[in-house]
């Protein structure tokens, strides 16, 4: 709207320069007496190859404003380029801190992009909040993995147990089977673990 206003500004003070000096001598008139008392057609016609030299030069100043004008933004569209360039790495950096966490870093990176973008409160509290819960589930996560890990895997003891890891494999096996048919064939295949897990039940 400002560029518009001002295009509109320029448009009409180089139309009035134009009509003014254009009004000053109309066709054939030129060797007639200037309008002004007491000046010379010789001066008179000094003063209007002034003007007109003015004229250009508003035209000239309009251009290189606008060149000008044009430049700037080119700048500011590079510096908003590699202003997104700097958060994405930023972000990416802080999801790769919660490595534990089952999320791909760049949709994580991306998710705290937005909020850090979106947060307008004082200090970012929304964001901090949210990456504090991060960081305490990540930790959560990397406790679990190394007490599992120092443990080993141990096989279930129960019979109930020992089904559903039977089950639970077979489900992973057999893609599209439902969990009451894959129990019917677990038990259908070892009769011993039906019988155990009768008993327990």
């Amino acid at each position: 709207m400002a560029e518009d206003q001002a295009q509109i500004t320029d448009q009409a003070v180089v139309g009035g320069l134009r009509a003014f000096f254009a009004g000053l001598f109309k066709p054939g008139e030129r060797d007639a007496e200037p309008p002004v008392a007491g000046v010379t057609a010789e001066q008179f016609s000094a003063l209007q190859a002034q003007m007109a030299t003015i004229v250009g030069q508003v035209e000239t100043f309009k251009a290189e404003r606008d060149a000008a004008v044009a430049r700037v933004g080119v700048v500011e569209a590079a510096l908003a380029q590699a202003q997104l360039a700097r958060d994405v790495q930023r972000y990416e950096v802080l999801a790769e801190g919660f490595a534990h966490l089952p999320a791909q870093t760049a949709q994580l990176a991306e998710h705290l992009r937005w909020l850090a973008g979106a947060d307008k409160s004082e200090g970012q509290a929304h964001l901090g909040f949210f990456s504090d819960l991060l960081r305490q589930a990540d930790g959560i996560a990397a406790q679990a993995f190394r007490e599992k890990g120092g443990r080993g895997l141990q096989a279930p003891t129960s019979a109930g147990a020992r089904v559903e890891q039977a089950i639970s494999g077979y489900l992973k096996e057999h893609a599209g089977v439902s969990y009451a048919d894959a129990a019917s064939a677990v038990l259908a295949a070892d009769p011993a673990l039906y019988a155990a897990y009768r008993e327990e039940v």
